[in-house]
């Protein structure tokens, strides 16, 4: 069984109350507002389940970068 290509793309949320660093991953290369989307998704659920207390109202900042077809 082969295993399907899987685009990456590092983002780093930034909060008023700290920076997430993480990936996100997709089957199919994402447009900018898909990738954004995702990021607040992860970046809000992220830092929730580590004891932070924050909504996407929050987020001062979001930057990802391409990091290729893994």
């Amino acid at each position: 069984m082969s295993r399907r290509p899987v685009h990456l793309y590092r983002c780093v949320v930034n909060f008023t109350q700290s920076n997430r660093m993480f990936y996100v991953n997709s089957v199919r290369q994402l447009s900018d507002v898909e990738v954004r989307f995702r990021a607040v998704e992860k970046g809000v659920s992220n830092a929730n389940v580590s004891g932070l207390s924050v909504t996407a109202a929050d987020i001062i900042d979001i930057d990802f970068v391409y990091r290729g077809v893994m």
